[in-house]
């Protein structure tokens, strides 16, 4: 029963591992490194209380792990829409500049014509009004964005202090069933939020 458990959180992890990864975001995968721990030296935590508080710790882990991993990829994801929006808007405004300009090189054009009896027509404004509304759209879309970054940044700080906490216990648990944890794998350091 453990084992099909632990094959298919296993699977589940290694998609979206797989699946961030692609994304340009780092998952965190400690769960294994507390699991090993866990099976190499059960004979050395002292008492069957020992080991099942360890198991359940390593279970607990595993599951706030991977809620982390997800919310950060959440995070990624939206990190990376805001970033699309901001590019649509910078290359609207620039789309915007330049048919002014192109509206005004008319205008001074159609003055010039004027004088010599041809006629020339001037971009009608709809175009100028398509590309304001746009622009408007994709700022709208950029604050939604901004406030769901700022719901997930929240997530991430609560899901990294579950991680955070659980991990400190897991190695005060091995420490006080007589396993020593090298210090490196004492700290652990959740990845950057970019």
């Amino acid at each position: 029963m453990l084992a099909r458990e632990e094959d298919r959180r296993r699977r589940q992890l290694s998609t979206l591992d797989g699946a961030s990864q692609s994304a340009g975001f780092d998952v965190v995968s400690r769960d294994e490194f507390w699991s090993d721990m866990a099976q190499r030296h059960q004979a050395i935590l002292q008492s069957t209380y020992e080991q099942r508080t360890v198991r359940q710790l390593v279970i607990d882990f595993a599951i706030a792990e991977r809620r982390f991993s997800e919310a950060y990829l959440q995070y990624g994801n939206e990190d990376q829409k805001l970033r699309d929006q901001q590019q649509s808007v910078r290359t609207l405004e620039t789309i915007s500049r330049i048919g002014t300009l192109v509206s005004s090189a008319i205008q001074v054009g159609k003055l010039a014509s004027a004088k010599s009896g041809s006629t020339v027509t001037a971009p009608s404004t709809d175009s100028a009004y398509t590309s304001k509304s746009m622009i408007e759209y994709h700022e709208k879309q950029i604050d939604l964005l901004k406030g769901s970054l700022k719901e997930w940044r929240g997530q991430l700080e609560v899901r990294g202090a579950t991680v955070q906490q659980l991990n400190d216990q897991l190695v005060k648990a091995f420490q006080e069933g007589g396993v020593d944890v090298p210090d490196v794998d004492k700290k652990f350091v959740l990845p950057p939020r970019r």
